[in-house]
């Protein structure tokens, strides 16, 4: 995650537990007051589903930072012979323009 990105939330319990990470990577951790009527086991259980859930969110805004990158170099990639005939046109008109002025001085 960078920095710009928003916190990434898991959820179990039916909301009962949520986890939020921060691109800072600070934790923040809610827990309803329902889950007092949770056993332990059950309670250390939706903790760790809420952890998944967040684990597999973070995962899923990886690879969509990974496919931007992707689509972001493939257009690269593909322009780079347009940017060369404008940067040939650019310097041929700079050339044009130096000759003109050339001969009228």
């Amino acid at each position: 995650m960078t920095p710009d990105q928003p916190r990434v939330r898991g959820e179990a319990a039916d909301g009962m537990v949520v986890l939020e990470l921060g691109a800072d990577g600070d934790l923040e951790v809610t827990l309803d007051p329902r889950v007092r009527r949770l056993d332990t086991d059950d309670l250390a259980a939706a903790i760790q589903n809420a952890f998944r859930d967040l684990r597999t969110r973070a995962s899923a805004l990886g690879e969509d930072d990974r496919a931007r990158e992707q689509r972001r170099a493939a257009a690269s990639e593909a322009l780079a012979p347009a940017r060369d005939r404008l940067d040939a046109a650019a310097a041929r008109a700079s050339e044009l323009r130096r000759r003109i002025h050339g001969q009228r001085a």
